[in-house]
């Protein structure tokens, strides 16, 4: 049928054939059919795209990003993996100058601090392997379904080769600025400062402020994506669907065609026979019959004209969604009329043939008039009366906009794809077996498929967005921890090296609360350097996640200030711990101590 315009084609190239000498190829082919059938596809043309990019495209982005946000949670513990060498070495720094005054080459000291990064390092990959072992499970199942080979992610011999490869890099890398500073310790200083240990230089205070503030930069990128994905989930769970879900069963099956074609009033005598089977069964409500449901992909795109109306495009370039359903359908599935009538028993092939339409459908076709008793004509077939219009219904992704839709009387148009609707008083699944009976009962051994819910097929559709926002929300939250300890590390240990100094301090006169203001402002300005360096680069980084947000705002405000209030609120939790700790330090035993 020239109208019909979901085919697709599987094929091989030849060898030596590139991929744009067979887009030409199509191409021309396009334009041959386009000379020979004008009618129908003048306004066509064949695309070519490779399979992998069709099985895998639509996740390549997501996954890309997804990476990107592994790689930030790496280089945060990569951070605290480098504040916590460089603390090692200042707190080892007497160890350290006896080894080398006693011969160790600088070489060996060397050695010696980046061996112990290295095992550090591996020691975390070895626990990151045990937690990915745990929580693969938990991945596979909130993955889609639709998630291409998402069955066979597991942990095989190249994740383990992968993981120690990378967990020995990071730990080279990450240690080797503190393993070069404790390598060349000033021996004349580190001896003299006794067990007391020796004060950290100027540079390794400021790179170890520097690593707090990467720190929480990172987090405020991983935390704005993350809130954009919960906005964007949240939105799309409250979208207008047009219909009603709740107690709806769902069971796809296709007639015979060397039967049914044939005879089209055979198939709609078939159909009308199942369902009144179906409506006997005790705790059925509605039965109804369609060739589409809503967010499964199977609705059929035809062209239509107005005749006589001075908008229509005569060379069919309108198109609408057509859809054949039963009549009881409109309230099976509880999809509002909004003026004329529905559909009923005597709307036959006998009749005059008639359609709904959608509200879109009206706006688009009949604005400012009332569609009422008008007429339209598909594929240049006789004329249809319009006898109603009812709400839109999302037969797409709720991320796409409505298309406009024509329903036709399965009486009328009886389709060999048949989906029936059945709202029953209980729980839907419970009837899948008697309602399969009851298909069975007029067409025997009919393959039956697609036995499910409308509130799955729903809950299926959002599937991509909530397994997104499910992983990435999960990565924020171990960025804003990692990020909370790092500053929390920093803080504490400048307050074990300024003990003396907060010694005097409180000798002096000063304040418990005063020594808390001092050490709250240390930790907390280096976070908000940090917050305000991640939030011009979340701004900047957070564009490439269009494709995954539904009617949210990239650069949403909101979402930047309540991140940023969030990771406020956290570092001054992590700089009260120390904060409170120093206020209590004894000015005798402090002085004693120096």
């Amino acid at each position: 049928m020239r109208g019909a315009l979901p085919y697709k084609t599987v094929a091989r190239l030849k060898p030596g054939v590139t991929l744009e000498q067979a887009r030409s190829s199509m191409k021309d082919l396009s334009v041959a059919l386009a000379r020979e059938f004008p009618r129908t596809d003048s306004k066509i043309e064949a695309s070519v795209i490779p399979l992998r990019e069709r099985l895998f495209g639509k996740t390549r982005e997501p996954l890309l990003i997804l990476t990107a946000a592994v790689g930030f949670v790496l280089l945060l513990a990569c951070a605290n993996l480098a504040n916590l060498l460089l603390a090692q070495s200042t707190v080892r720094g007497r160890e350290l100058a006896v080894r080398a005054a006693l011969g160790a080459s600088r070489l060996r000291l060397l050695r010696q601090m980046l061996s112990e990064s290295v095992l550090l390092a591996l020691v975390g990959g070895a626990a990151g392997l045990l937690m990915a072992l745990w929580g693969r499970d938990l991945l596979v199942r909130l993955m889609p379904a639709t998630f291409p080979r998402g069955d066979e992610v597991w942990i095989d011999g190249w994740v383990l080769l992968f993981t120690a490869a990378l967990s020995t890099l990071t730990g080279l890398i990450f240690g080797i600025f503190p393993a070069w500073q404790a390598s060349r310790p000033d021996l004349i200083e580190a001896l003299k400062a006794g067990a007391s240990g020796v004060t950290p230089g100027q540079s390794s205070q400021r790179l170890r402020g520097a690593l707090v503030m990467a720190e929480a930069a990172l987090a405020v990128i991983l935390l704005v994506g993350a809130g954009l994905l919960i906005q964007s989930l949240w939105r799309i769970t409250r979208v207008e669907l047009g219909f009603n879900p709740d107690r709806l069963l769902t069971v796809q099956f296709e007639l015979p065609h060397f039967k049914y074609q044939k005879d089209p009033q055979l198939n709609a005598d078939t159909i009308s026979r199942i369902l009144t089977g179906i409506k006997t069964i005790p705790g059925v409500e509605l039965a109804a019959s369609a060739n589409a449901i809503p967010l499964i992909g199977n609705d059929w795109t035809w062209r239509f004209a107005i005749p006589g109306h001075p908008s229509s495009q005569a060379d069919g370039q309108w198109n609408a969604n057509v859809r054949s359903v039963s009549p009881d359908f409109f309230r099976a599935m509880d999809i509002r009329l909004v003026k004329g009538r529905l559909f009923t028993e005597q709307d036959d092939r006998n009749t005059t043939k008639v359609a709904l339409i959608t509200e879109s459908m009206a706006a688009m076709s009949f604005p400012n008039e009332d569609p009422i008793g008008k007429y339209l004509s598909l594929d240049e077939k006789e004329n249809t009366v319009i006898v109603g219009v009812v709400k839109d219904a999302r037969y797409s992704h709720p991320n796409n906009p409505v298309a406009p839709a024509i329903y036709q009387s399965i009486a009328q148009a009886p389709s060999l794809v048949n989906n029936l609707i059945v709202r029953a008083a209980g729980d839907p699944l419970s009837y899948s077996i008697a309602v399969q009976k009851a298909v069975w009962a007029e067409v025997a051994d009919q393959p039956i498929e697609n036995v499910t819910t409308l509130g799955r097929i729903v809950s299926d559709s959002i599937a991509d967005t909530r397994f997104y926002s499910s992983v990435f929300s999960a990565f924020a939250l171990l960025a804003m921890t990692l990020a909370a300890i790092g500053v929390y590390s920093v803080v504490s240990y400048a307050v074990s090296q300024r003990t003396h100094e907060i010694g005097v301090r409180l000798a002096l006169g000063a304040q418990r609360r005063d020594v808390i203001r001092l050490v709250i402002r240390q930790g907390l300005t280096m976070t908000l350097i940090g917050i305000a360096v991640g939030i011009g680069a979340a701004g900047a980084l957070s564009t490439v996640m269009k494709s995954l947000l539904f009617s949210v705002s990239a650069t949403e405000p909101v979402t930047y200030i309540v991140i940023a209030m969030l990771l406020i609120v956290v570092a001054l939790l992590a700089c009260y711990i120390p904060a409170r700790r120093a206020a209590k330090v004894d000015p005798v035993v402090a002085l004693r101590c120096e």
